[in-house]
């Protein structure tokens, strides 16, 4: 399957329409499964989706394997009001690393969102509406939201927990702080061969995507690393330097994949050397109010979000999800222990401002997420 297979929509009602039909024929879980197994192939080309799997007696809607090691991502699609309870029992009786909920959209069925919340009204599973796999402006969004889920696992591995061990396990796997261990095994030899390859010139859009990701994938697990060599430094500072010079001219692609990159080395000993070559270029993008997650996880390592209380506020009362995973995800820091009463008050205040919207269903439960989080540190 290629993304020319791929069903997407422009119009919300015919979009509605298209799924409402194909749910009479119950044919809505099989088109459904086919969009969501093209895009995953978009996130991890390499990896590999496996759809109605059979797992401890019951069948699960698709899991989706993002490395070689077989970690991987439980999909539960709930498209119908008699079988929530069913679907739900699945996601919580599953060992698999991560397990994620989409819902039917309530502009088709309001009946099984809210069946769901009511089932699971506290640690809900990750979620997403339909639309997100079939509106052509949410795709993206979507696949950018799903290697979130997938860096904040791979950055959760070999490290420590933060507060009780009696923590909920939604909370256990959110809420830890690093603790370098591995030792220095980067493949330089590899992230030199992408430069050359980069530096050649005339390289295909798709072609570059794959080696962005190439040197992603490879410096994936550089925070774990307990010291880094000297040539492994002057190697990672000559590539900082190269993609900064390479980024001239090209597009939002070519940004978002270069900085995937520098994510993961804002993590590791490398921050100095990425803060010093980046931090105007990566202001003058800030500037200009292109809000890509990579570039605000990017300045929030530069300590541009040092007071957490004011944009986190901020970030609740715009309902961004995202940003507010970003400032949240060192929970346990000093910087955020120093404000944690503050930020606790802010909470609360914002939870008595949105408890009762009920189109704010999803920050109420994330303002109750991070205050169960907080009584923990």
């Amino acid at each position: 399957m290629t993304n020319e297979d791929l069903d997407t929509f422009l119009d919300f009602n015919i979009y509605s329409n298209h799924i409402k039909s194909n749910r009479k024929k119950n044919l809505l879980h099989s088109i459904a499964e086919r969009n969501l197994q093209i895009i995953l192939k978009d996130v991890c080309p390499e990896y590999h989706p496996v759809n109605e799997s059979n797992v401890n007696g019951g069948r699960v809607d698709l899991i989706y394997y993002f490395d070689s090691i077989g970690h991987s991502i439980h999909f539960e699609i709930f498209t119908s009001y008699s079988t929530v309870i069913k679907d739900l029992r699945l996601l919580e009786q599953s060992e698999f690393d991560i397990r994620v909920a989409i819902l039917i959209d309530d502009e088709i069925d309001p009946s099984i969102s809210k069946k769901y919340f009511r089932e699971k009204p506290i640690n809900p599973f990750p979620f997403f509406n339909l639309n997100q796999i079939f509106m052509d402006n949410k795709i993206e969004t979507f696949k950018r939201e799903i290697s979130n889920l997938i860096k904040t696992f791979k950055l959760s591995m070999k490290s420590e927990v933060v507060g009780s061990d009696l923590m909920p396990t939604r909370l256990v796997k959110s809420f830890r702080v690093f603790s370098p261990s591995k030792k220095d095994l980067l493949d330089l030899d590899d992230i030199n061969y992408s430069i050359a390859k980069l530096n050649k010139g005339a390289v295909s859009p798709k072609a570059e995507e794959r080696i962005l990701k190439d040197i992603s994938n490879n410096l994936s697990d550089i925070a774990y690393i307990e010291t880094l060599k000297e040539d492994s430094k002057i190697t990672l500072n000559n590539l900082l330097e190269f993609l900064l010079d390479y980024l001239q001219g090209k597009g939002e692609t070519t940004l978002i994949g270069v900085l995937e990159i520098l994510t993961w080395l804002c993590r590791s000993e490398m921050l100095n050397e990425a803060k010093s070559i980046y931090h105007n270029f990566i202001k003058t993008l800030f500037d200009e109010n292109k809000r890509y997650y990579e570039l605000l996880e990017i300045l929030f390592w530069f300590g541009h979000f040092e007071d957490r209380v004011h944009w986190l506020s901020m970030a609740i009362d715009e309902k961004d999800l995202n940003f507010i995973n970003i400032l949240t995800g060192d929970l346990g820091s000093p910087n955020f222990r120093e404000q944690k009463l503050k930020i606790r008050d802010m909470l609360y205040e914002r939870l008595d401002i949105y408890e009762l919207d009920s189109d704010s269903l999803e920050i109420v439960q994330k303002i109750n997420f991070l205050l169960e989080g907080l009584r923990n540190i």
